[in-house]
């Protein structure tokens, strides 16, 4: 065979291939954005129970506007694999037209996604002024709204009424749940009454509380006074007297003879709110997404939410909302038919029926006044006032990873380091260096301060 046949018939060859392989992917990735004008999609992550809740708003906005048809498009679980999709879709040039988003890791792409603030053609102006202030800010990013703030909710302390009871049968008193008003040295005590070793076998049968990871310990971190990042020169703020105060306490928790938290292995394979419904905790930190569960679980009646135990600081929660936002570089019919889609899920009727079965907060304030009856309702509303947002920082993935590697440590069961070498190494970890000695305020940053 003459060579150049031969080398035609190889490259026919791989290009045949190549077709076989990847033509299929490459036609359905380019055919969504071949959607007709008139199909907007749109993108969202959580459980099954929040599918049922959008596929509703989407045929409520549908009944509404005949002639827009929305493209449900869901990934199942929590935010992680959700967030990874959606930066895939980005690249490579075929986001979703409307996306529920996260304020945390959108700080990143935020610049992909339009500015709120300006009505395209033909669309009516989006009801920023009625949106939670809170909620807003943080979907600012150099000056423009690149967000709107949809549904959220603050951190409270659940209290299992079932292991209350079992633990005053088993110390033979009365044991006061929490209250509303409760210090530090209240939770405590009551997370130790809390923890029992029914058969006495030397192994704790009941933890008065599980303890959570650095973001959902937050509440605690500013209760005790401390600061991830300091507010003025928004430098890292980990460290000093109220930090150690934190931590010490963090590690009481956890560490030692009198400890009210599961190590590790003591709750493998169980997620937090498994082992709040079961009894093997008793108490836990959570939002009001944690409703759904514990009535789809029978629990209601069964449980009690309460404020975050004061401390030096008072009593402070943390917030957060999740939002929506419409992708850049939209044909205009699209865009506007996206525009239409975002401004009706942060109306009335959409926040009433996202807001139904009590997993989340209205972002629409108005919505606030029809309280309804979720259990701890007019608790979550209340702690609003004194909630603030976590820390808006560069690389927050790393960060995040970064403290918790180093607070396991703090808790191991055995030889666990000190406080002051948990601070020290975290300090001089090498993702938390550049903020100790040179983070400057980006536009878009926002230190962990209460939002007005």
């Amino acid at each position: 065979m003459p060579r150049a046949v031969w080398l035609v018939t190889r490259v026919v060859a791989v290009i045949s291939l190549t077709v076989w392989l990847f033509a299929d992917t490459v036609r359905h990735l380019t055919s969504q954005d071949r959607q007709p004008a008139h199909v907007i999609r749109f993108a969202h992550f959580g459980s099954d129970q929040d599918y049922r809740l959008w596929q509703q708003v989407i045929e409520q906005f549908e009944r509404r506007h005949p002639r827009v048809r929305v493209k449900h498009e869901y990934v199942a679980g929590w935010y992680g694999r959700y967030d990874t999709k959606l930066r895939q879709q980005l690249l490579a040039g075929i986001p979703p037209d409307v996306a529920l988003v996260q304020s945390g890791p959108f700080a990143s792409v935020a610049r992909h996604f339009v500015n709120l603030d300006v009505a395209p053609t033909g669309g009516d102006p989006l009801p920023l002024d009625s949106l939670d202030v809170t909620g807003r800010a943080l979907y600012r990013f150099d000056g423009a709204q690149r967000a709107l703030p949809v549904w959220g909710g603050t951190l409270l302390i659940y209290c299992n009424l079932d292991c209350l009871e079992r633990a005053v049968a088993f110390h033979h008193r009365r044991i006061p749940p929490p209250r509303s008003d409760w210090t530090m040295d209240d939770f405590l005590a009551l997370a130790r009454d809390l923890t029992c070793d029914f058969d006495g076998d030397g192994r704790i049968d009941q933890f008065g509380f599980r303890c959570p990871r650095w973001i959902y310990y937050l509440p605690f971190l500013w209760s005790h006074g401390a600061r991830v990042v300091d507010p003025v020169n928004h430098r890292w703020a980990l460290d000093g007297d109220a930090a150690r105060r934190a931590f010490d306490f963090y590690q009481e928790l956890n560490v030692g003879a009198h400890r009210v938290c599961p190590q590790p292995e003591e709750v493998s394979q169980v997620i937090q709110d498994v082992g709040f419904v079961t009894g093997r905790t008793a108490m836990c930190v959570s939002g009001p997404w944690m409703r759904p569960f514990l009535q789809e679980a029978g629990r209601t009646g069964r449980y009690t939410v309460a404020n975050i135990p004061a401390g030096i600081g008072g009593s402070i929660t943390r917030v957060t909302w999740d939002g929506i936002a419409i992708a850049a570089d939209r044909a205009p019919r699209r865009l506007l038919n996206a525009w239409r889609f975002a401004r009706f899920v942060v109306s009335p009727a959409a926040q009433r029926i996202l807001t139904s079965r009590g997993r989340a907060l209205p972002a629409l304030a108005s919505r606030r006044d029809q309280v309804g009856d979720a259990p701890g309702q007019p608790l979550f509303i209340a702690s609003l006032r004194s909630a603030r947002t976590q820390p808006r920082l560069p690389g927050f993935k790393s960060v995040d990873r970064a403290i918790n590697r180093h607070l396991a440590q703090l808790v191991r069961p055995d030889h666990p380091i000190t406080v002051e070498q948990f601070l020290s190494r975290l300090a001089h970890d090498p993702v938390i260096v550049p903020l100790v000695d040179a983070h400057r305020p980006h536009t878009a940053s926002m230190p962990d301060a209460r939002q007005p």
